[in-house]
């Protein structure tokens, strides 16, 4: 019975299918060639993908005694903090964090740098909250170096577990909202 019904079927339904099989198939060379994305033999080196790095940190670190002289941990209001000695602070890091973007009168990042040293005031931090402020904020990967940078220039702290738990949330947000 199979092959009656093999034999029925006629020849111009089958070969449709493998006709525009063909012809995708050929569409995806084209493009391939097009845009030199070639499929390598397992010979050649295959390109990777890459992820932009971070760039060296060439601002020296303020001096403690100079830079943090005025700054005093759990005491400034929310209008303070963006004002004053705490905004030059605010602009340094943010000057880091993304280098080359002039904000002008935007203020949205030294709103969130600022929320973000509030956060790390707090006896325990929320490190999702304050890696969230540090990834929208960067316009490079954040990684443990970096946040310890960030920190030093807005005069707080961080134990290593919490550094290192922030840079790594911090991290992953930045490459997802890098990605989209």
């Amino acid at each position: 019975m199979l092959a009656a019904e093999l034999t029925s079927v006629p020849k111009r339904d089958w070969r449709r299918p493998l006709t525009a099989i063909g012809l995708g198939i050929a569409l995806a060379v084209a493009l391939s060639t097009a845009t030199g994305a070639m499929a390598a033999s397992p010979t050649q080196a295959q390109p990777r993908a890459t992820t932009p790095q971070t760039p060296p940190l060439t601002r020296p670190l303020p001096r403690p005694d100079g830079w943090c002289a005025d700054y005093r941990m759990g005491h400034l209001s929310p209008e303070a903090r963006i004002a004053g000695p705490n905004r030059q602070r605010l602009m340094a890091a943010q000057a880091d964090l993304a280098p080359g973007f002039k904000a002008g009168k935007a203020t949205d990042g030294i709103r969130l740098l600022a929320d973000y040293q509030a956060e790390l005031e707090k006896r325990k931090p929320d490190r999702v909250l304050a890696a969230t402020y540090l990834a929208m904020t960067s316009a490079i990967p954040i990684g443990p170096r970096l946040v310890e940078h960030v920190n030093k220039l807005l005069c707080v702290t961080a134990s290593p577990a919490v550094a290192t738990g922030i840079a790594g949330i911090a991290g992953a947000e930045w490459r997802e909202m890098a990605d989209h």
